[in-house]
């Protein structure tokens, strides 16, 4: 198939999953090119492209709407996947144009706001409240897709004898708070360390700030554990580190326990499941991590194992493709 992957790349899990997804369709045969236009931070952009084009994916990024508008129909695509909302008029511009069906996958909530996410051929959902919220928002054609990863990169590396935790993610204000309790429940531990990985940087004398990283698979495989939630989770879990779910929420360690009591599914780790975040609760999750050795390395090998077993990118891209083949079906009956 002739995929063109519309996106507004920036400090996020959403950039990664496109990034992820668009080498995974390219390895699996399919050409693939990436379509950006309008806002973008200029890093995200640069480390796409550097990622991409080793993996023959063109990159295009055009200013001016025309220009964007041109340039996708002369790709001639076969699919037009968006990945931000705000690029759905363009992409029902390049399907007038072209008559390539549109895909969207739905990363957050709130993206029923733009009333082209309905008229859509399909619309992919990465989560199970994503799912909801559409679902009950009359989006029809709706297929739950959740979040890939590349088990052969993120796997476990060596780690050291001081527990170190990796808190991975992008912090906004609906995630400030978890940060903060985590912060300061780890200076109540003595020999545990905490990495941050993040557009922010905060500043605590028990804290590494390392800044936003493009690849945190390095940092993972050295990692006990891993703070944050929806794809770092699973890059996490696959790199053999023990979860902590934190986000809105604090939803604790994950553990076939604590999968097994089916709070959002088994698959999906939602972020806004669970308690406020609270220091007292993280605290004594990561005391008995550090102090139940033995408990901490089987929860690490069922980590990577449920990781491998669930979370395969390469599933991931076969699904996502199993849904452009429903709508180019569809299509084809009705033309």
């Amino acid at each position: 198939m002739r995929v063109v992957l519309l996106a507004r790349l920036f400090y996020s899990g959403q950039t990664t999953h496109t990034v992820e997804l668009a080498r995974e369709l390219a390895r699996q045969g399919h050409t693939v090119a990436l379509l950006s236009h309008g806002p973008c931070h200029l890093a995200a952009w640069t480390h796409a492209c550097r990622t991409l084009e080793r993996e023959g994916v063109a990159c295009h990024r055009h200013a001016r709407p025309g220009e964007a508008l041109a340039a996708a129909v002369q790709l001639d695509p076969q699919i037009l996947h968006v990945h931000s909302s705000d690029l759905l008029p363009l992409a029902a511009q390049v399907a007038a144009e072209t008559g390539a069906p549109v895909i969207f996958t739905a990363h957050g909530l709130g993206t029923l706001r733009q009333p082209l996410v309905k008229k859509a051929d399909r619309v992919i959902a990465v989560g199970p409240r994503v799912h909801q919220e559409l679902c009950a928002g009359g989006v029809q054609r709706l297929a739950l897709v959740g979040n890939g990863v590349d088990t052969d990169r993120f796997r476990p590396g060596k780690k050291g004898r001081t527990l170190q935790v990796a808190f991975v993610g992008r912090v906004d204000e609906t995630k400030r708070r978890g940060l903060d309790e985590l912060i300061e429940a780890v200076a109540m531990i003595p020999r545990v360390r905490l990495v941050v990985a993040s557009n922010q940087r905060p500043s605590h004398p028990r804290c590494v700030a390392a800044g936003w990283l493009w690849d945190v698979a390095p940092l993972l495989a050295e990692s006990h554990v891993v703070a944050g939630a929806g794809r770092a989770i699973r890059e996490g879990m696959a790199s053999g580190c023990v979860g902590l779910l934190l986000g809105s929420a604090y939803g604790g360690v994950v553990s076939p326990a604590a999968l097994s009591r089916g709070r959002g599914g088994a698959l999906w780790f939602p972020a806004s499941d669970g308690d406020p975040p609270d220091r007292q609760s993280i605290r004594r999750d990561l005391v008995r991590l550090v102090q139940d050795e033995r408990h901490r390395r089987a929860l690490a090998r069922w980590s990577r194992e449920y990781a491998v077993r669930h979370f395969s990118l390469k599933r991931m891209a076969r699904e996502v493709v199993s849904v452009y083949a429903d709508a180019l079906a569809e299509r084809a009956a009705v033309g």
